[in-house]
């Protein structure tokens, strides 16, 4: 059975607008497999009710600067997706 590194860390953050309130940004990864090699969540209400695979907050951007990440992943994954398809239906038109 494969053991798998686990990369899991949290930063917490007070909110600006109600103080004593604190959000919770999560990275979770597996440096096995580059799907799940880097990804953020955060609890607040800016991350949560973003839809879709680009959610994103202040939160998840100020740990993302302190590790010195220039953008999500997330996006990345979605820009080398839609590349991977114009590249095969082009294939497939030849």
């Amino acid at each position: 059975m494969r053991q798998e590194q686990v990369l899991k860390t949290e930063w917490q953050f007070e909110s600006l607008s109600h103080p004593g309130k604190l959000y919770k940004v999560k990275m979770n990864g597996d440096v096995n497999n580059i799907e799940r090699a880097y990804s953020l969540s955060c609890n607040c209400p800016a991350w949560i009710f973003k839809s879709g695979s680009e959610r994103d907050c202040k939160h998840c951007r100020n740990v993302r600067a302190q590790l010195g990440v220039r953008e999500n992943l997330d996006l990345i994954r979605n820009k080398l997706a839609f590349i991977e398809k114009r590249v095969n239906s082009q294939k497939v038109r030849q």
